[in-house]
């Protein structure tokens, strides 16, 4: 989640301040998934990975069946989504779907929406991207409202490139932990997301 613009620092972890402790981190080959706790309190869950990106990014990702589900596996799912539109959105240019994901209270979304807009505006071209969702991890913290999820993620260099090909910038790509507040809303939405150095919120 290198690429571009992102959110750097504890945006996410102000906004879940006083509505979470969050818990230990459940590691990625957990067999278990913790049950949701029917008092609201924090109930971690730790989702499997996500398969690696299909090589063409241009096609719309497939919908998680857990995207359906207001619960800590739906939470994780929801993040492990947003990661795939975000893919989608550099290599297709077509923001809706993640714009619809996307509350108005994020300011990493705004930042991304934004960043692939001028692109287009441009004529500008991505080359390469794609990422990998190495552990994903959903908490509840209020029943059917809110939740946080941390996922890593592998993330693929990349190339911008103007309309006579002239490279604009350069991603290397690497390891990032990000932290998702999200709320649910008859479907969900990320309210803030936070990139963090690899091992700050997983397991190393």
């Amino acid at each position: 989640m290198s690429r571009r613009r992102t959110a750097q620092g504890a945006v996410a972890v102000a906004l879940l301040a006083g509505l979470l402790t969050l818990p230990a981190c459940t590691a990625p080959d957990s067999p278990t998934t913790e049950p949701t706790s029917p008092s609201g309190g924090a109930s971690p869950s730790t989702a499997a990975p996500s398969p690696t990106p299909t090589v063409d990014l241009t096609v719309p990702p497939e919908r998680p069946d857990a995207l359906g589900t207001p619960s800590a596996d739906g939470a994780a799912s929801a993040a492990a989504y947003f990661v795939a539109l975000y893919e989608y959105a550099y290599a297709s240019g077509d923001t809706t779907p993640l714009e619809q994901m996307s509350a108005d209270t994020c300011s990493f979304c705004t930042s991304t929406l934004e960043d692939v807009r001028e692109g287009l505006a441009a004529a500008a071209s991505e080359e390469g991207g794609g990422s990998t969702v190495l552990y994903a991890s959903g908490t509840e913290i209020t029943p059917a409202e809110w939740y946080s999820a941390t996922l890593r993620v592998r993330q693929e260099p990349s190339v911008r490139r103007s309309a006579t090909g002239e490279v604009l910038s350069e991603e290397v790509g690497g390891e990032y932990d990000l932290l998702f507040a999200l709320s649910w809303v008859g479907g969900w939405r990320v309210d803030e997301l936070d990139v963090l150095d690899p091992g700050t919120l997983t397991p190393s």
